[in-house]
């Protein structure tokens, strides 16, 4: 078989830009959508106690919800997780220990501990991996141009 040794090329800032503005944009679109459904089934059930009808499983009925993230499901997958990336692909990636995941909403004072050094956005480990974005549930890397996501505080050994 014939192995091709890539050189590390940083790939072009709006391609990158433009999956993670996806990425997030499908979290929001999640959240409304679960938010929205909430409330149906709320409205639903109280119109239907003022009808009189009493249904077998009713929709639970939410006690509070503070932020649209109390109701997130996992979004649509617009990149994919270093798990579901080619074999091919994922054996160049290299070990990846992840230490601690502090998500802020601000992209500003979030940080995550890889590799045993404290990173933030736009921060490059030593190996050649970027952080392109620090999620809620994850943080999106880059490595040799292909982006991915890693759940938060599970570390990267190579392919698994």
């Amino acid at each position: 078989p014939v192995t091709t040794r890539f050189t590390h090329t940083k790939p072009a800032i709006n391609t990158k830009r433009q999956a993670i503005a996806l990425y997030e944009q499908a979290i929001e679109q999640k959240a409304r959508s679960n938010i929205d459904s909430l409330y149906k089934n709320v409205n639903a059930q109280s119109r239907d106690s003022e009808q009189g009808i009493v249904t077998a499983n009713p929709a639970p009925v939410p006690q509070k919800v503070s932020t649209p993230a109390a109701v997130v499901a996992e979004p649509e997958v617009l990149i994919p997780s270093i798990y579901d990336l080619d074999r091919f692909v994922k054996k160049n990636i290299p070990s990846i220990s992840y230490g601690a995941h502090i998500y802020a909403s601000d992209n500003k004072s979030g940080f995550v501990i890889l590799n045993g050094a404290r990173r933030r956005i736009g921060d490059q480990l030593a190996n050649g991996i970027y952080i392109e974005k620090i999620a809620e549930e994850d943080v999106v890397l880059s490595y040799e141009g292909t982006l991915f996501t890693l759940p938060a505080m599970k570390s990267w050994s190579g392919e698994q």
